[in-house]
């Protein structure tokens, strides 16, 4: 049997993992990633002598199987994510703050010991090569006349016997023009499918000490106020590090950086006083602002809509094209977990119809 020529848009998690799913099978794969890194939706930013910062996806539960199984295997660790017992809470902005209890039982909540990179690091490290990972390539055509597959591409045409987006859907439909046309069904649902993470705004500051924990406090906020909705402990594991991290109110996309750090300071230091005024650094991303994520809905989408729909579980061009990623998955879509199911379901499939 001929090997065929397999073709991966997207070198994000779920890029990433069919690539090292084939590659156990004895299939290389060629992984086109636009970007100038791998990585996708997973970014953690890292200076020296400072707490690594998620800016990307960062937490999974217990019930996410498919990314536990994963790391286990790739030798990656976890940490629990400490949201203590006590947590600031702010109702209104008509209320002060509330520190309020934390009832026990809740489902644990973790992240990767090392950092959310260290797994794509580990998948990375597995290819050794065999499966090749091209950055900075933009597909913008696809098109299928003779049997193979023809991508336009900003670095020129290749020819693929089997291709695999893992792109979010809608940024597919609006970005990659596709001949012969999809079929209008596949077209409508995925320009309406919420893409995960991108209208999120994360936002960290790192600190010399742990302030908050010196007060006896878990540096966990709730707010329905903002500009800071969520806001978490981002120490690194081992305590040598300090960080807070979360989430700012999706619409400060549109002010400058600047404000938006002096907005969520202002607001910290109503749970924590002056100390909070004056990080080490400030990090940040405006998922809106990535090209090769967002892309302007023309209707009202809510979050997971369209996502693990029907239309994302077959393929395309006489049986050549097949869609993964973490808003394609039937179970836990829009999270990690999502996108390695989705990995593990397409390679089945794949491998099911080369065989």
């Amino acid at each position: 049997m001929q090997t065929p020529q397999i073709t991966i848009m997207g070198a994000g998690l779920s890029g990433l993992a069919i690539a090292y799913l084939l590659k156990k099978s004895g299939f290389p794969a060629v992984i086109l990633e636009a970007r100038n890194r791998p990585g996708g939706r997973i970014r953690t930013v890292r200076h020296d002598g400072m707490a690594p910062v998620e800016l990307g996806a960062t937490w999974f539960g217990n019930q996410h199987n498919h990314l536990i199984d994963l790391m286990q295997e790739l030798g990656v660790e976890n940490t629990r994510q400490y949201i203590g017992d006590d947590v600031f809470y702010e109702m209104n902005s008509m209320s002060p703050p509330q520190l309020v209890h934390v009832p026990s039982g809740n489902d644990d909540t973790f992240r990767l010991k090392r950092g959310t990179d260290s797994l794509i690091q580990a998948l990375a490290g597995r290819l050794n090569g065999e499966s090749v990972v091209r950055t900075g390539i933009v597909v913008k055509e696809i098109s299928k006349a003779s049997g193979t597959i023809k991508l336009m591409t900003s670095k020129g045409d290749v020819e693929t016997d089997i291709l695999i987006s893992t792109l979010p859907p809608k940024l597919f439909s609006d970005t990659i023009s596709v001949e012969p046309a999809l079929p209008s069904a596949f077209m409508q649902t995925a320009a309406s499918t919420h893409t995960w993470m991108a209208e999120s705004i994360k936002i960290g500051f790192r600190y010399k000490r742990p302030f908050w924990r010196d007060a006896g406090l878990s540096g966990t906020i709730m707010s329905n106020v903002g500009p800071l909705t969520e806001m978490y402990d981002h120490s690194s594991y081992g305590d040598e590090v300090y960080a807070l991290k979360g989430f700012m109110a999706g619409a400060y996309y549109s002010v400058s950086p600047e404000s938006r750090k002096e907005a969520a300071l202002q607001q910290l230091r109503k749970f924590y006083g002056e100390q909070s005024l004056n990080p080490l650094s400030t990090v940040e991303k405006v998922w809106r602002d990535e090209p090769f994520t967002f892309s302007e809905y023309s209707e009202n989408v809510i979050p997971h809509q369209n996502n693990g729909h029907d239309v994302y579980q077959k393929s395309y061009l006489d049986g050549s094209l097949w869609f993964a990623g973490a808003e394609t998955s039937a179970i836990s879509p829009g999270y990690m977990d999502g996108a390695v199911n989705s990995a593990v379901m397409v390679v089945k499939k794949v491998l099911e119809q080369i065989r």
